[in-house]
């Protein structure tokens, strides 16, 4: 939905539709990326498609800042799984243990791909 109104011919709707996706991503980021690759992968399309505004050369600019979010979160390790469930509520708390005992998950290599694309 918010990928059509970022080329719709009303600049109010662009306006509307891209201020709901910058909240969505500022605040709920860890909802995204906890679910499917395709989630945050249809969240990337959706800014890259603000990108191209032509109302607005604001919501263009911070489109592409919000993509530098998602891939700040993505490196500060925003989708990084810690092993045993001590160090997962841990994380969940926002306690991050001093010994990072990461998975070796590849679908966190997933994530990177629409944003480097």
């Amino acid at each position: 939905v918010f990928t059509t109104a970022a080329s719709d011919e009303r600049k109010n709707i662009v306006l509307l539709a891209f201020e709901t996706i910058e909240k969505i991503v500022r605040d709920y980021f860890p909802y995204i990326t906890e679910t499917e690759t395709t989630t945050f992968t249809d969240c990337v399309r959706c800014l890259i498609a603000f990108t191209t505004s032509r109302y607005n050369s604001d919501v263009g600019f911070n489109a592409i800042a919000f993509l530098r979010f998602c891939a700040v979160k993505l490196a500060e390790g925003g989708l990084i799984c810690y092993e045993g469930s001590k160090e997962a509520s841990d994380q969940v708390n926002g306690d991050v243990p001093d010994n990072h005992t990461f998975t070796d998950k590849d679908e966190h290599v997933y994530y990177w791909v629409p944003l480097l694309t």
